[in-house]
């Protein structure tokens, strides 16, 4: 990897620096990505990435101590490994967002209430808003139809439908963040 590094480098002077550099830093480098990011693949990326913008800094260390290069070298490989885990996490929330919420409906509410365990189920109906909160329970526990539902609370089926549909989104948020992914069942109107 070193030479695919210095062929990206013209000056000799910096070719020889920074090969003093990854040969100095590299296992640092490795150690604190890894420490961050606790994952293989994700290291070597944040690596390159380090080592890339070390690459790009080179005219900045030509004037510079051992441990000012050092800090400056660690930084870029903090912030890399930094970035890397914001990227995932906004991955996972997105997943936690779309696909938990098309997997909400297939799955029977009381089998997931066994396998989960009510408490914490309940824990998350309880989270959401009082409108939807009513709806999902009235359908899920008490076996309403959305019409049923609508009639009950002097609502529209439409808006009924709305608060299920809008509840059962977030309720399926709601469990992926605490890791229970469920899948779809079969509307019931």
């Amino acid at each position: 990897m070193l030479m695919f590094y210095l062929a990206m480098l013209e000056n000799e002077v910096d070719k020889r620096n920074f090969e003093r550099i990854y040969l100095t830093y590299h296992d640092d480098i490795f150690r604190r990505t890894y420490k961050i990011l606790h994952n293989d693949e994700d290291t070597k990326d944040a690596m390159q990435e380090t080592w890339i913008r070390v690459l790009k800094s080179m005219p900045l260390f030509r004037d510079k101590n051992e441990a000012s290069v050092k800090a400056y070298i660690m930084s870029i490989a903090r912030n890399q490994s930094i970035s890397i885990l914001r990227k995932k996490r906004r991955e996972a929330e997105l997943f936690s967002e779309t696909d938990c919420a098309e997997r909400i409906d297939d799955t029977d509410f009381f089998e997931l209430c066994e396998s989960e365990g009510v408490s914490r189920v309940m824990a998350c109906i309880l989270m959401l808003s009082e409108a939807q909160k009513e709806v999902i329970m009235m359908y899920y526990l008490y076996d309403r139809s959305l019409k049923e539902i609508a009639a009950l609370f002097g609502i529209s089926p439409a808006v009924a439908e709305s608060r299920w549909t809008h509840g059962r989104e977030r309720l399926a948020t709601l469990l992926g963040r605490r890791g229970i992914y469920v899948k779809k069942d079969h509307e019931r109107q």
